[in-house]
């Protein structure tokens, strides 16, 4: 191989020699090089005349310096107003240069649109969610305190409890409960059923959020009997009362009861904590309720960290307070210990996995498509050697040649910026409707300047890549090749190896996202296809409310809902009819420790915990749920408070009592407001409660009468024959006309509620699979533009080739070995990244080990077959290439 000079040599000549003599001079430096390597071979050993002539191209060098150097003033004297002017002609000089090859422009603004469009509307998404902190102040400082549960998990708290820490802890400067709560804004004409929380009094001074009219709460509201105050959403305000400033001191009406308005959050106020919450009461507990025990863990602890303290210290703190009470409790806690979670860690743990998973998608492909374009732009810089021949003759350095493709990059890369942000804006609202709704912060996802910032960086990197890659070939080849020396179409190949190694890495990169999309998509099918333990086929829902002054008393709510089961029922199509506190899979979980009284327990903390399900009408037959064994409920133990019945899943069976003994007959007891035993009358199949994919199946049966207390909300579920919209909307119709005060929502098929249950699987695959999509294409543009610029290069080769008796099928042959070659390396490369990468997907999978090598298999196969089509269309090309016209151009 033949030596070349140091290219930081040449690069510091072309930075100081004058303008009028550098070319010349640096060219004679080569060419004297170059003889002096050729000399030295001949006569001396290869590596001390290759030796003798570096130092002679250095002594050479420092006397053309001293004689042609520009001085150091001249060089500083160029001012920026003069660079400034320099680039804006470089500028314009791109955008002509553009215009005069519309379709190559088109192309590569369009491409790198595609990419930057899906990253702008991501990027929207993740800022207020994984980047942006906390709309609180000092967020950094607040936190979530939990209990530790008998399997050392994180769990809410009693109110007992938080009163314990609040009172004995000294590292926290406050420290706040609150629950959920759901209310109905009463009213004759459009009732309105509204998800709000029960906070403590000091809830809104812990986060640091001050009121924008009217009040915050204040310490004598949060007593039992003096907690009718709210406080609004500013949303709320606006929307149910027109921005009425009056608002604060007057009452509205709730669930039929007075509420006082002390105030009305600000605009900027953004609740994580229960995303769509518009209404705010004060808690009103004390320790002598029976709700606010230490055993009714249904409260969420929120703690401000003392300025200076270290989250560590703090957590010390309470697991010393948390041994303190467990000594003085023992039956109460299963064991002591706390958690203390960062609050930006905590309400985003969620949605956090499937959101870097998305982020580090779309960066793929955008990698795609910038290897994409600088293909393009080494493939059209070739072409133009025999013009960067003639600047570099005029005078052009490295630098100003640089500087010229650096703008005509800044070009592409702002017009294809532009272009994806619109991209971006448009399909962000289609992003943003397709989120889980309980995920936090989704009113604060907009387009805003922090993003705008991000895309104005990446188009800067994507000017100085666009320009720099093809600026360095083309130099190379014009300086090195002789193309000074009237050899400028002589090429070295190193354009073709850079365009190789981009197609090599576009394939790879596709690769991994089609692999990702793959183990998705293979994920929610085993998913979706999971014995939910129920029927939701041709099954309605939709939650009733029985609230305000003509429900006041447990009959009254029973009645009201057994008479919206028989309206339901008389609506032709529908086969059977029950109610229930709530339904799998909807969000909505109650959990009750169970003990039976033939295995009694030391701790009763230690007792198997199951889903609650308080139900009126055959919701065992109406749901679709197996029966095991025993019997379902029957008129009498609907109505009879005192029967004291159960039904028990089969999962919950085992776990008290063993596989081998049969459980009807024996009797449990649930805390609720009864506080007796109940008998066990069947046992019934096991449901998936809170998701798909949770193995906690263990669940509790007991007649609405037969708990101690009727809930204001319940779910109506009917089976029905034939059309199921159609006869939902007869359902909804019927139950209205019985108290139009009262409102109806959630109304939807349980095959719908079951879909819902996986939004965030969907939207991962969803997106995953459109960017796979994408990469494909990309990737298989790459190696059509590689081909067709190679057989294009090669046509007189390829004319030799046939005039000295190569077939078509050989040249066909010797396209596409090179195409597949190609396409080949980057599935090998990309299964070794997807080996790597794909067990980050792992939260997102279900049934399927993130590695599995069908998947794999198949995206490689689908990967190669689509570049063989790529190949196919440049190979046909070269067979059809003319040898006479080949030979002759």
């Amino acid at each position: 191989m033949r030596p070349t000079p140091p290219r930081p040599l040449i690069a510091l000549l072309e930075r100081l020699l004058e303008p009028r003599v550098r070319d010349a001079l640096i060219g004679d430096l080569i060419e004297r090089f170059e003889q002096d390597c050729d000399h030295g071979r001949a006569r001396d050993h290869r590596h001390a005349g290759v030796a003798r002539a570096h130092l002679r191209l250095y002594w050479e060098s420092l006397v053309a310096l001293r004689h042609f150097g520009a001085p150091l003033a001249l060089l500083r004297s160029r001012s920026q107003e003069s660079r400034m002017s320099s680039f804006l002609a470089d500028l314009r000089h791109g955008v002509l240069v553009l215009l005069r090859a519309p379709s190559f422009a088109a192309l590569c603004i369009l491409t790198l649109a595609l990419a930057i469009g899906p990253t702008t509307a991501i990027l929207s998404v993740v800022d207020p969610l994984l980047i942006r902190s906390l709309p609180y102040e000092n967020p950094d400082r607040l936190a979530f305190i939990w209990e530790r549960d008998q399997n050392g998990s994180p769990t809410p708290m009693g109110f007992a409890t938080i009163a314990d820490i609040r009172a004995r802890a000294t590292q926290l400067q406050s420290v706040a409960a609150m629950g959920t709560w759901e209310t109905t804004l009463s009213s004759r004409t459009e009732p309105e059923k509204i998800i709000g929380s029960r906070v403590s009094w000091n809830y809104f001074q812990t986060l640091g959020v001050r009121m924008a009219l009217g009040r915050d709460f204040v310490r004598d509201e949060d007593q039992v009997g003096k907690s009718s105050v709210v406080i609004l959403s500013r949303g709320l305000w606006a929307r149910r009362f027109n921005s009425d400033p009056t608002i604060v001191g007057r009452t509205i009406d709730l669930d039929g009861a007075p509420y006082t308005v002390a105030g009305v959050l600000p605009a900027s106020y953004d609740d994580v904590l229960q995303p769509g919450a518009q209404i705010f009461r004060v808690l009103g507990y004390n320790v002598s309720l029976p709700y606010a025990c230490r055993t009714c863990r249904h409260l969420r602890a929120i703690a401000r960290i003392r300025p200076g303290v270290p989250r560590e210290h703090a957590l010390a703190e309470l697991n010393q307070i948390s041994s303190q009470i467990v000594s003085a409790y023992p039956k109460e806690y299963s064991g002591a210990g706390m958690f203390l979670t960062p609050m930006q860690q905590e309400v985003t743990r969620a949605v956090r996995p499937a959101l870097l998973a998305i982020l580090a998608a779309v960066a793929l492909v955008l990698l795609i498509a910038v290897a994409n374009v600088v293909n393009l732009q080494i493939a059209r810089a070739v072409r133009r050697d025999g013009e960067f021949a003639v600047r570099i003759a005029l005078g052009a350095g490295a630098g100003r040649l640089a500087q010229q493709l650096i703008a005509e990059g800044l070009v592409i890369a702002a017009a294809g910026g532009l272009l994806g942000v619109v991209f971006g804006k448009l399909t962000l609202p289609l992003l943003v409707a397709r989120l889980p709704r309980t995920m936090p912060r989704v009113e604060a996802i907009h387009l805003d300047g922090l993003v705008l910032a991000v895309l104005a960086a990446v188009v800067l990197v994507l000017a100085i890549v666009l320009g720099l890659i093809p600026a360095h070939g083309a130099r190379r080849r014009v300086l090195f090749s002789g193309a000074l020396r009237g050899a400028a179409r002589v090429g070295s190949g190193d354009h073709h190896r850079t365009r190789a190694m981009l197609v090599v890495a576009e394939v790879a990169l596709a690769l991994l996202l089609l692999a990702s999309a793959g183990l998705l998509a293979k994920s929610l099918i085993r998913l979706l296809a999971v014995d939910t333990g129920f029927d939701p086929e041709n099954l309605a829902t939709m939650t009733i409310q029985s609230s305000g002054a003509s429900y006041k008393t447990d009959a009254l709510v029973l009645d009201y809902r057994r008479r919206a089961m028989a309206a339901a029922r008389a609506v032709p199509g529908v086969l059977s009819v029950a109610t229930s506190t709530s339904i799998p899979l909807s969000g909505a979980i109650d959990r009750y420790g169970i003990t039976a009284e033939d295995r009694p327990l030391a701790n009763p903390e230690l007792a198997p915990y199951a889903t609650g399900y308080r139900v009126d009408g055959d919701f065992i037959k109406t749901m679709g749920i197996r029966l095991v064994r025993g019997r379902v409920f029957d008129a009498a133990d609907m109505r009879d408070s005192a029967a004291g019945v159960a039904i028990v899943s089969a999962s919950l069976a085992k776990r008290i009592w063993g596989s081998g003994e049969d459980p009807v007959g024996k009797r449990i007891h649930i805390p609720n407001a009864r506080m007796q035993w109940s008998t066990v009358v069947g046992v019934a199949g096991d449901v998936r409660h809170a998701a798909l994919d949770a193995e906690d199946t263990r669940a509790i049966y007991v007649p609405e009468e037969d708990w101690g207390w009727a809930s204001s909300d319940a779910v109506l579920v009917a089976r029905v024959r034939g059309d199921l919209g159609a006869t939902l909307e007869h359902i909804r119709a019927a139950v209205a006309s019985l108290d139009p005060t009262q409102p109806i929502t959630n109304i939807r098929s349980m095959d719908a509620v079951v879909s819902s249950s996986t939004t965030q699987r969907q939207l991962a695959l969803t997106l995953f699979a459109a960017f796979a999509i994408l990469a494909v294409l990309l990737s298989a543009a790459g190696i059509y533009g590689v081909l067709a610029g190679s057989v294009a290069e090669r046509t007189r080769e390829i004319g030799v080739r046939s005039a000295l008796g190569a077939t078509p099928r050989d040249l066909l042959r010797m396209v596409l070995r090179r195409g597949l070659r190609l396409a080949g390396m980057g599935v090998v490369l990309g299964l070794a990244g997807a080996f790597a990468v794909t067990r980050y997907l792992h939260a997102l999978l279900f049934g399927i080990a993130p590695t599995d090598a069908a998947v794999f298999a198949s995206a490689a196969a689908l990967l190669l077959g689509v570049a063989l089509v790529a190949c196919l269309v440049p190979a046909r090309r070269a067979v059809r290439v003319d040898p006479m016209v080949a030979l002759r151009e």
